[in-house]
């Protein structure tokens, strides 16, 4: 998918979900059973700016962590 059209159903899913928001709808979120895998920018969209996990423990893979 070339970035133009990636933008544009990003944007596209953006108008959607807030028109669902401003209608007082909720959006409830749901992980694997098992794990998820997050950058630090979708955490911050997600839980708002500054969010940090709280690391419970290191896991096999250098790095990587269970929270």
């Amino acid at each position: 998918m070339n970035e133009e059209l990636a933008l544009r159903v990003e944007r596209l899913v953006r108008e959607a979900v807030n028109e669902f928001l401003n209608n007082g709808h909720v959006i409830p979120i749901s992980v694997s059973a098992r794990h998820m895998h997050i950058t630090q920018e979708h955490l911050e969209q997600l839980f708002g700016p500054g969010s940090q996990l709280t690391k419970m423990k290191d896991l096999l893979q250098p790095g990587e962590f269970a929270a």
